[in-house]
């Protein structure tokens, strides 16, 4: 929280991984389903590896969700905004249309933690492409309140409030599927490992030739599964 960085050395039991819609974390440790079991049929290594990447992918994959978001933080305070203060959201009936407001009460400056500055935090998101397809962010808000100006108050004054370029515009993209957490961080790697190997064996030598080696055997054969991944911010919540 106050900005600086932990030692890659450093051991963790959690990890969130809250590093946006194009998370490494998740790209790289979320959506393997891979088991190892026997089977009656016989399907080649190499089809395997191609199936868990494929499912892999799927997993994280991103969608375009068909609307638009709008950001802005308004300059109200929350007596001004009223709603007694409260934070809400309300939905509309058409045109993929949603408005959220949350108070923020934060210092004006790191070195002056006393003096507090009140802003409402807003978002609004629509499908209408007349909206989004203006490039004047003043004519773009005017758009705004005009679609927005039989909901009920304090929407209305909130957009008003707000100065037109300091509103943000973001096609919504979210992932298509949530996730779980990830418990075998370490056995993800070692699956990653042979991976990589079997790849290198098949350029090399034309045929599967794998030794995983004494470092990935040690691994193997590690009781620890490594830290547990969580990810915040998946599909479920946009």
């Amino acid at each position: 929280s106050d900005g600086t960085l932990s030692s890659p050395s450093t051991p963790y039991h959690l990890i969130v991984g809250a590093d946006g819609m194009h998370s490494k974390l998740r790209s790289h440790y979320a959506g393997h389903f891979f088991k190892k079991q026997k089977s009656s049929v016989v399907v080649s290594q190499d089809r395997i590896d191609d199936w868990d990447k494929s499912d892999q992918e799927e997993c994280n994959a991103v969608e375009d969700r068909q609307y638009t978001v709008f950001r802005g933080c308004s300059p109200m305070t929350i007596k001004e905004m009223g709603a007694d203060g409260y934070s809400f959201q309300t939905w509309g009936e058409g045109d993929s249309m949603r408005f959220a407001v949350v108070s923020m009460v934060h210092p004006t400056s790191s070195s002056d933690k006393g003096n507090k500055k009140e802003e409402q935090v807003w978002f609004i998101t629509t499908s209408d492409p007349k909206i989004s397809s203006e490039s004047d962010a003043s004519v773009r808000k005017k758009l705004l309140m005009k679609k927005f100006q039989n909901w009920h108050d304090p929407i209305g004054r909130l957009i008003e409030s707000t100065p037109p370029d300091d509103i943000l515009m973001e096609r919504a993209l979210a992932h298509r599927h949530s996730v779980g957490p990830v418990f075998n961080v370490a056995e993800i790697a070692l699956h990653e490992l042979e991976l990589n190997e079997r790849r290198n064996k098949r350029k090399k030598y034309g045929f599967e030739h794998l030794d995983i080696g004494e470092k990935n055997r040690a691994l193997k054969e590690s009781p620890n599964l490594g830290p547990a991944l969580f990810f915040v911010g998946d599909a479920n919540m946009t």
